[in-house]
């Protein structure tokens, strides 16, 4: 709302209350008599005008932040495209933004009449797009737990945007973190509930407000997430850390000699032991636990089984090969694996590409008991179908690999 209409506004009910309370007009141009009191009133106008500017100012403080810390996403998105979104940090806060951040950031704008254009805007986006859902930030948020199980990364290391020691992007906000956390203890996941609710707050103390009354509030809700998961040492910790803030919240201090009895006598209770983690028999397995070794690097050839590898050009027999062979790479002898590079052109590759484009879809896994193909939570790619005669492009790789087949 403009200053003046906001003032227009407070002039009006003014008025209005003036005359429900039955209040006796009273001239006040004629004479300095009572005028004491309107310089009484507008004075605390003047302080409900302050206070309404200093909250608007906050606001766009808060937002100007917001915007400057998304603008630095989308530059480092700019040279690489694919890699910025191949990372899984990256590929969740995308996702969390706009199922999220974008409709807080519009209702931050509704409170205030300029946001007329802002709204018209955003609508106009929703209908060209269909923004991200609720399940598209648990299963971003999934992927983002498997890379950190994989590969063992600590989850200090994964907000602060390092994998293995290098910085790939831009750290996780507190606000990162908690969502985060929220989504993996509604699916039940409280194992990793914990520590990324842990790291919500350790971020959270770290921002200037962490000392404000409605933070404090948070944070206590945050200590009965931990309290209810039976994670009594973080949620003591928590509740320390609080009432050195605020010392007269009885509540709290219930709350904390609770924990430390609980923690004294050594009692396991609470969601994390009460339901047990339902990951499957295949996720329990060896071969599941080498395919996680091998994505971690931990399974190297050693310098005797390398020995015998090969790099070498291969024109399968075929003659128009003898000018253009294949470049193959053995990586395995028993059993024999090779990579075969540059067979397909960058040209035609981005042509498929292109093609594919608009026929994206979940994939889906067969079912072993000969039913209908489905989707499945371990597997989160996209993929197209199409015929080979759809495009000349797909037509030159049939022939490329019937001849190398052949």
């Amino acid at each position: 709302m403009p200053i003046s209409g906001f003032l227009c506004t407070v002039i009006v009910l003014s008025g209005f209350c003036g005359n429900a309370n039955g209040d006796e007009y009273i001239e006040y141009f004629s004479s300095v008599a009572g005028m004491e009191k309107l310089l009484t009133v507008e004075f605390e106008m003047l302080n409900d005008l302050q206070n309404y500017i200093n909250s608007m100012q906050k606001q766009i403080d808060l937002l100007q932040s917001e915007v400057d810390a998304i603008r630095l996403d989308h530059q480092a998105a700019v040279d690489d495209v694919d890699g910025y979104l191949s990372n899984p940090v990256n590929a969740y806060r995308l996702i969390k933004r706009l199922q999220s951040d974008w409709s807080a950031f519009e209702e931050s704008v509704r409170i205030d009449s300029s946001r007329t254009d802002f709204l018209s805007a955003m609508a106009a986006n929703r209908r060209q797009v269909h923004f991200p859902s609720k399940e598209d930030v648990i299963g971003s948020a999934v992927a983002l737990v498997r890379l950190q199980d994989t590969y063992k990364l600590e989850v200090a290391e994964l907000a602060s945007g390092v994998l293995n020691g290098i910085k790939y992007g831009p750290s996780m906000s507190w606000q990162d973190c908690f969502l985060l956390g929220h989504y993996l203890y509604e699916i039940q996941d409280f194992n990793h509930t914990v520590p990324w609710l842990r790291e919500s707050m350790e971020l959270l103390k770290n921002e200037e407000y962490d000392k404000d009354a409605v933070t404090l509030d948070f944070m206590e809700t945050v200590v009965t997430y931990h309290q209810e998961m039976g994670d009594f040492q973080t949620a003591l910790e928590l509740t320390n850390y609080i009432l050195s803030i605020d010392a007269q919240r009885d509540q709290l201090r219930d709350t904390k000699y609770y924990l430390e009895r609980m923690l004294s006598d050594g009692v396991k209770t609470g969601l994390m032991h009460e339901i047990a983690p339902n990951r499957g028999d295949y996720h329990l397995s060896d071969d599941y636990k080498r395919y996680e070794q091998v994505c971690r690097g931990e399974l190297q050839l050693t310098p005797t089984e390398e020995r015998p590898l090969r790099c070498r050009y291969d024109s399968n027999n075929v003659p128009h090969r003898l000018l253009q062979p294949y470049k193959v790479e053995e990586l395995h002898l028993d059993p024999r694996v090779v990579q075969i590079h540059d067979v397909i052109s960058t040209h035609d590759m981005e042509a498929v590409k292109r093609l594919a484009q608009t026929r994206m879809s979940r994939s889906q896994v067969r079912n072993l008991n000969g039913s209908a193909a489905s989707t499945a939570n371990y597997r989160i790619s996209k993929s197209a179908w199409f015929a080979y005669e759809e495009s000349e492009h797909m037509q030159t790789m049939n022939v490329i690999w019937a001849i190398y087949r052949a």
